[in-house]
């Protein structure tokens, strides 16, 4: 966490893919999991730092894939404590780009049934 992890993925993919710096970065330094993060009551994708710059971000809750344009980040729930805890890119044809704890980097298809997992995606100001 911190280095090879969601966050960072995004926040690298947006500034070598897209030339743009995410002004924001979640909370992972010195931190080891994310039941660390937990016991000290932070959240990795705490909605505000996306509200905080509301000037870039679009923040929605998206109901079908229809809703997504490529480039969306989409902020998934953890299933049991349903607070916003992991990242990934939507690319396009109901793909994501993400990085789970402990794994590489990938790119998945995304189901419907992930849908109830997310808490919000943010649309970065270049997308609208």
């Amino acid at each position: 966490m911190g280095k090879n992890d969601c966050a960072n993925l995004i926040c690298d993919f947006y500034k070598h893919q897209l030339n743009v710096d995410i002004p924001v970065r979640p909370i992972t330094k010195g931190y080891n999991s994310y039941e660390d993060l937990k016991k000290e009551n932070l959240h990795i994708w705490d909605e505000g730092l996306y509200r905080n710059n509301i000037d870039m971000f679009h923040i929605f809750k998206p109901k079908t894939f229809e809703d997504f344009k490529p480039f969306d980040i989409i902020v998934f729930n953890h299933p049991k404590d349903k607070i916003p805890v992991h990242g990934a890119i939507y690319i396009d044809n109901e793909l994501i780009l993400h990085q789970m704890q402990d794994s590489t980097s990938r790119i998945e298809r995304m189901r419907k049934g992930h849908f109830k997992f997310i808490n919000y995606a943010a649309r970065y100001k270049f997308n609208l």
